[in-house]
């Protein structure tokens, strides 16, 4: 069993793992400080990734230089280092903020206006998080007077949503499920790169695409406004 201080300890060393992983000298540090990577040439990393060997990458391919080294480890430092680790101990980071702002911005989206009522949806939003569909309209009816009977339609209802709940949790967290959707990832992006090989095109975007354009012949008296400008020649 790994503890806390033994977690925080290796974490660090993953960071120069990774680096010498993606430079081809993979064998020295992955062996004591990886579990996915065994630093040989069959169980190591670059074999059993599905999104390196859909790309035909393979150990040695890639050839960082120093600004490329100091890159890697500046991304990884974000999640690894020494701050990011104490910051994930001590709930100091915005993860755990992250699915009530999800489920926030499903209730208020934010190309509507809700003057009247803002303050009770973000509420049943937090609700929901924290209690689960049903129980949070559970509470929510009972709040109001209007509690639900143990054998109503409304009741039957609910419970036959949560046990709907539960099973699509249970069925993404399926080891053969994850295996089934890494599969498909690495079908669709072998297929994609096959073809953007077979069918070689340029790109239809273009900078400043929406941006409207002058015509250089016409003179101001002939300019026809076009819409979506917000400034136009006397």
């Amino acid at each position: 069993m790994v503890t806390d201080n033994k977690f925080q300890n290796v974490c660090p060393s993953i960071v120069k793992s990774v680096v010498n992983c993606y430079s081809g000298n993979c064998s020295d540090t992955c062996r004591w400080s990886i579990t996915l990577c065994n630093g040989g040439i069959k169980t190591s990393w670059w074999n059993k990734s599905i999104n390196l060997s859909s790309h035909g990458l393979q150990n040695g391919s890639l050839k960082p230089n120093k600004t490329d080294k100091l890159l890697i480890e500046s991304l990884l430092e974000m999640k690894l280092s020494q701050t990011a680790l104490n910051q994930m101990q001590f709930f100091s980071n915005t993860n755990k903020c992250e699915s009530v702002n999800r489920t926030i911005s499903t209730y208020l989206p934010k190309n509507k206006n809700f003057s009247r009522n803002a303050i009770g949806r973000a509420s049943a939003a937090v609700l929901k998080v924290n209690n689960n569909r049903d129980v949070a309209l559970a509470k929510t009816l009972k709040a109001v007077g209007c509690g639900l009977g143990r054998k109503s339609r409304a009741a039957v209802a609910l419970k036959k949503i949560r046990k709907h709940e539960i099973h699509d949790c249970a069925y993404q967290k399926n080891l053969r499920v994850k295996i089934n959707m890494l599969k498909a990832r690495k079908k669709q992006a072998i297929n994609f790169l096959l073809n953007k090989r077979v069918r070689k095109r340029l790109s239809e975007y273009k900078k400043h695409q929406l941006e409207p354009k002058l015509c250089q012949n016409a003179s101001p008296k002939e300019f026809v406004p076009q819409p979506g400008c917000s400034f136009w020649p006397d």
